[in-house]
């Protein structure tokens, strides 16, 4: 099986199919923060914290659940994830009551 090229923050990268945005970030040393990430366990309803923009997608995407595709184009720094990042963040603050 051949390898997908993708560009994560401009790095060049060749991944498997099947490897989620964040696995082959992680693995290039990209770090996405993440909260609910648990490897090799499938997150139903991630929380939004590890959010990635992708070129030519409207919607922010989950790096822990997106698979990556061929020539995928991923950003991991732009102001629309840090900004939805924070907005993540804030809410699930205004809601914590413990410690």
């Amino acid at each position: 099986m051949s390898k997908f090229e993708i560009t994560i923050d401009g790095q060049a990268l060749w991944v498997d199919p099947g490897t989620t945005i964040l696995n082959a970030a992680n693995a290039a040393g990209v770090i996405i923060p993440t909260l609910c990430y648990v490897p090799a366990k499938t997150v139903e309803h991630p929380c939004g914290i590890c959010v990635v923009e992708v070129d030519d997608r409207e919607d922010l995407l989950p790096a822990c659940s997106t698979l990556v595709e061929d020539g995928m184009k991923v950003a991991t720094q732009s102001d629309r994830v840090t900004e939805s990042r924070q907005r993540v963040l804030t809410s699930m603050l205004s809601r914590h009551y413990g410690d």
